[in-house]
């Protein structure tokens, strides 16, 4: 009856080191996930020039119509040509400048 309960204790012994090893595991996958996607967000600069306009539209206050506009007034010297396009102001112009670019 001893061996059962001592076999059974370090079986249990096992699991639980198996266990928080998977979940240590587990939450440093998690945190390098979230890690490349934070880098690769950041680094995501959309090119004026040659954005499609899906890739506009996912600037912050850009929609369709202005998505167009800004297609339709290429190319751009600068980033703050863009100030040209009828629904850009300053206010949008800070919002988006750091993730604009021109080639």
């Amino acid at each position: 009856m001893k061996k059962w309960i001592i076999a059974g204790l370090a079986v249990l012994v096992v699991l639980s080191v198996a266990y928080a090893s998977y979940s240590s595991l587990s939450s440093n996958t998690q945190a390098e996930i979230r890690e490349e996607v934070e880098v690769a967000q950041a680094v995501r600069l959309i090119n004026i020039n040659t954005a499609s306009q899906a890739e506009l539209k996912s600037l912050k206050g850009i929609g369709p119509v202005v998505s167009k506009r800004i297609i339709e007034g290429r190319p751009y010297g600068d980033i703050s040509d863009i100030l040209g396009v009828k629904g850009i102001g300053p206010k949008k112009f800070a919002g988006m400048k750091d993730i604009i670019i021109v080639n």
